[in-house]
C-alpha cells in the first residue's frame, strides 16, 4: 500500500524486508544567454567605470534567486534589476538559448526546468 509515485526515474528503498520502487523526475537547466543594451550617451549622471561587470553582477543576484523550477525567463524584469544603475537612460534585453538568435519575450520554463545564467552569457553594449 502507501501514496503511488510519479515520474521517469525510479530507485529501490529497502525497508526492511520490504523493497518499495520510489519513482521521481530530475530538474534540467536550461542555459539562457542575456545580451543587455544600454543607452548611455544622453545621460546627466556618469555610469560607473565598470558598467559592465555593476550589470552582471546585480543579474547574476537576482537570476540566482527568482529563477526558480519552473519560472519563466522575462526580460522586463532582468530590465527592472537595472533601474537604479546610474548613467542609463534606456534599457533593451533580449535573450537567447544559443547566443546567436534573439528574443525579446518570455521564454517559456517547464515545470520540471530550471533557467540558468553565468557571466559569461551576459553580453553588455553601451549604445
Amino acid at each position: 500500500a502507501g501514496t503511488p509515485t510519479q515520474g521517469g526515474t525510479t530507485v529501490a528503498i529497502v525497508d526492511g524486508p520490504v523493497n518499495h520502487n520510489v519513482n521521481f523526475d530530475r530538474v534540467s537547466t536550461v542555459d539562457r544567454y542575456v545580451r543587455v543594451e544600454l543607452t548611455t550617451s544622453t545621460s546627466e549622471e556618469l555610469p560607473p567605470a565598470d558598467l559592465a561587470q555593476t550589470v552582471k553582477d546585480l543579474l547574476l543576484a537576482y537570476t540566482d534567486a527568482a529563477w526558480t523550477i519552473g519560472t519563466d525567463v522575462l526580460p522586463h524584469r532582468l530590465e527592472g534589476q537595472l533601474d537604479g544603475v546610474s548613467g542609463v537612460d534606456g534599457i533593451t534585453i533580449t535573450t537567447s538559448d544559443d547566443g546567436a538568435t534573439w528574443v525579446g519575450g518570455k521564454f517559456a520554463i517547464t515545470r520540471l526546468q530550471r533557467a540558468v545564467l553565468t557571466d559569461a552569457r551576459i553580453t553588455v553594449v553601451e549604445v
